[in-house]
């Protein structure tokens, strides 16, 4: 079919459309967007770019094609009628069906029938314009439109015009922890968070996240940061990494379970270690017997006597150490899971008690070492940026500022290895969140140039993967070093060995990969469904509704 052929039918459509009597003006907004999304999707068929929601798909057709920005004005609408019930005025209705046919003509390089122009209205809606100087706002999603040397030109989503708005980078104090920003592509979408706009409406956000309906693990993110340097590139090294199966492992799984029990038991004395371990096995006995670790009885009983040790403080703990910090068994939640796009992460924390009225308490439990020398109170930096990511999502659940966070906020990380001082307490503080979440911007840089096949990129990110790139702490003693380097050499070594074809074909695969993983966050752009996980937080309840609908009927 030819273009002009389509543009035809998208105008028989939405002839259509407006046409049924039987339908009021807020389910043709309904309509009208939903072809929309179709007739962007035709118009971005060809391009290899990701897109994960509307605005950032109708963005990039406006630009690409020079058509006007007005059409955004048409979105803005059909997105709070679908969200909010909003009822459309018809003055509202005839011009943004205005818009709506001269964009499908500008994109598409045909004249708008005749019996369409008939409906313009003789005097168009005008948007209120809303004037913010010297003003705050929490949030603010925007797509890039330029990356200059000190700001970014943007359009938000809420834009209804052709009004851009200019967001100060590289700030200091304010936002210069942010340093991968200049390596943002144009048409990247972003959250700003805690902004402040001053009287020339310049934009200065605290928080600057990239691609946020691509949510990365928390717990991956934290494991970048080592007490041997911070790094994305142990994001991908983990990737090609085997699941260990050992005595570690094994202790962590245990340690989980006997929270697991003392939670589910009013009374503690019920929970007996025999009984526990026994349970743990049956719920993991070829783990268990596969293990390496656990391969001769002296061994075993090594790990029975390290597990009872870890029982025995997590039950201390429990009894004596959580009514002291005033954290209560029975209002607590075992590993609560949450989907958080303002700052693209996902998490599952281990005991969470949410208090609106007193100070909620984060408890993350950790079967492993702590600190080097251990001074008792020290957090290791793994396990304290994930502290600080879960102080981020009790903030968003209980819509708090950056500030009120931590006063209203108790973080703990649960060290069952040590005899005593097993409770470590933390606070975030704004540079240290900014760098954390500024390493998980790069994480999704990597991710997006891995995606783009383009195969002298993906080897480019991967043989960065270096001893040198990944033990990059200045602190780290020569004698620990050596022991690391040799393994993280290792990583390159099978790619340095094989031959160019094989070389060429690994590198391949990895961007198919890293394409099907992209996919899979943010949906595919390039048909009328959508089935990104993006979509739980970005179709409306009638769009899923209308998709259950449609799977029911198909059953």
């Amino acid at each position: 079919m030819t273009d002009n052929s389509k543009a035809i039918n998208y105008f028989d459509e939405v002839f259509e459309v407006h046409s049924d009597k039987n339908i009021p003006i807020n389910l043709k907004y309904t309509q009208l967007r939903t072809l929309l999304e179709k007739i962007t999707k035709d118009l971005t068929q060809n391009d290899v770019l990701q897109f994960s929601n509307l605005f950032s798909r109708l963005s990039f057709v406006c630009d690409k094609y020079n058509t006007t920005k007005k059409i955004h004005g048409f979105r803005v609408t059909a997105n709070n009628v679908l969200h909010d019930n909003l009822k459309p005025t018809e003055e509202q209705y005839f011009t943004h069906l205005k818009y709506y046919c001269e964009f499908i003509s500008s994109a598409y390089k045909i004249a708008v029938p005749q019996d369409l122009k008939n409906l313009y209205p003789k005097i168009e809606y005008q948007a209120i314009k809303t004037v913010s100087k010297n003003t705050r706002l929490a949030k603010l999603r925007v797509e890039i439109l330029e990356v200059r040397a000190d700001s970014l030109l943007c359009n938000s989503d809420t834009n209804q015009n052709e009004d851009y708005i200019t967001v100060k980078i590289g700030e200091a104090e304010v936002n210069d922890k942010f340093a991968s920003v200049p390596n943002f592509w144009k048409g990247a979408q972003l959250f700003l968070v805690n902004i402040e706009i001053d009287e020339n409406e310049v934009y200065h956000p605290k928080f600057i996240i990239l691609e946020p309906d691509y949510l990365v693990d928390i717990s991956s993110i934290a494991e970048c940061w080592q007490d041997y340097g911070a790094t994305e590139l142990n994001y991908i090294k983990s990737k090609f990494e085997e699941l260990p199966s050992t005595k570690h492992i094994r202790l962590g799984n245990f340690a989980n379970l006997v929270i697991d029990e003392l939670f589910s038991e009013e009374k503690h004395s019920q929970v007996i270690f025999k009984n526990t371990i026994k349970k743990d096995f049956q719920s993991y006995p070829f783990e268990y017997t596969t293990c390496e670790d656990l391969n001769a009885e002296d061994k075993f009983k090594g790990y029975l006597r390290d597990a009872e040790m870890h029982y025995t403080n997590i039950k201390r703990v429990v009894e004596n150490d959580f009514p002291k910090l005033d954290i209560s068994i029975e209002s607590a939640s075992l590993e609560p899971a949450f989907l958080c796009e303002l700052f693209g992460i996902q998490g599952r924390l281990d005991i969470l008690e949410l208090n609106k009225n007193k100070k909620s308490k984060i408890v993350e439990l950790k079967s492993g070492g702590v600190p080097f020398p251990d001074d008792g109170v020290s957090i290791k930096p793994n396990h304290k940026s994930q502290l600080y990511l879960y102080y981020q999502l009790i903030g968003v659940l209980n819509q708090l500022g950056f500030a009120e966070v931590a006063e209203k906020t108790d973080g703990y990380i649960l060290y069952s290895k040590i005899p005593a001082t097993n409770l470590r307490y933390d606070k975030p503080n704004l540079k240290r969140v900014q760098e954390i979440l500024n390493l998980r911007n790069n994480i999704i840089l990597n991710e997006f140039y891995l995606a783009s096949d383009i195969i002298s990129k993906t080897k480019e990110i991967i043989e960065s993967i270096t001893p040198n790139a990944i033990i990059n702490s200045p602190n780290v003693h020569q004698n620990f070093r050596a022991l690391l380097e040799p393994k993280v050499a290792e990583f390159l070594k099978p790619i340095n060995q094989a031959e160019e074809i094989e070389k060429c074909y690994f590198y391949s695969f990895v961007s198919f990969i890293s394409k099907e993983q992209y996919l899979a966050k943010l949906g595919n752009g390039q048909y009328e469904t959508n089935n990104g996980l993006a979509n739980l937080w970005l179709n409306s309840f009638n769009e899923k509704t209308g998709v259950l609908h449609k799977v029911c009927q198909s059953i």
